[in-house]
């Protein structure tokens, strides 16, 4: 047993003792581990919300205000196969320069659709014909791309708002299994209180990251 363990079955064992109870050693290293556990979940919750909230961060700084980002199109829904796909689970799209995006389909049969569905999008682009690929040119910021680009922003810090829910969600759960499983009931809540405090900083940084890209583009030029 770790010097650590020995410290904490001492404070345990003594606890128990100012008490009048006493367990064998076997119930206190159960106890130990039942506590441990805990932390592990707190810390696999903590884990799941880092990285929505990176996940977050790179999706931000792709949108590169005032140049061509492919996130502008990425999210372009697409007729093909007899019902919609977004446009990057079919294409390829890249930067080509600060004011140009290039668009390769996977399957060439559908880049009639992509043309037709970047030309529709409310993104005010020109699609240009390149054999199976196709080249957007990307205009100066408007006031209508400003909105569309703030929407996409929100959209991300949506889902990653989603993603520290559920992380808090699965450790909520895990808890409320071990409660009825029997496990100190002061100790769990304990945990719970922790995993909620990190939901609420999470939730916080990326209201907040969402917060200020939508100022930065609002005020690109």
């Amino acid at each position: 047993m770790s010097r650590r363990s020995l410290q904490w079955t001492y404070v345990v064992t003594r606890g128990m003792a100012k008490r009048g109870k006493r367990k064998n050693p076997s119930e206190i290293q159960n106890q130990m581990d039942e506590t441990w556990e805990g932390e592990h979940v707190v810390d696999r919750a903590k884990e799941d919300m880092e990285r929505a909230k990176k996940a977050l961060q790179h999706e931000l700084e792709s949108l590169r205000i005032g140049r061509a980002s492919p996130a502008m199109l990425e999210g372009i829904q697409v007729d093909v196969y007899g019902g919609q796909s977004k446009l990057k689970e079919i294409a390829a799209v890249v930067a080509k320069g600060q004011q140009t995006l290039g668009v390769s389909v996977f399957d060439p049969s559908t880049v009639q659709a992509v043309e037709k569905a970047i030309l529709k999008s409310s993104l005010g682009m020109t699609p240009i014909r390149d054999a199976d690929a196709i080249l957007v040119n990307v205009p100066k910021l408007s006031e209508e791309t400003k909105d569309d680009l703030t929407k996409i922003v929100g959209r991300n810090g949506e889902q990653a708002k989603i993603s520290v829910r559920h992380a808090r969600k699965e450790a909520m759960d895990t808890f409320r299994n071990a409660k009825e499983s029997g496990q100190p009931e002061d100790v769990l809540k304990r945990h719970e209180k922790q995993v909620q405090k990190l939901t609420d900083e999470y939730i916080q940084a990326i209201e907040q990251s969402v917060k200020a890209k939508a100022l930065e583009i609002k005020s690109a030029t």
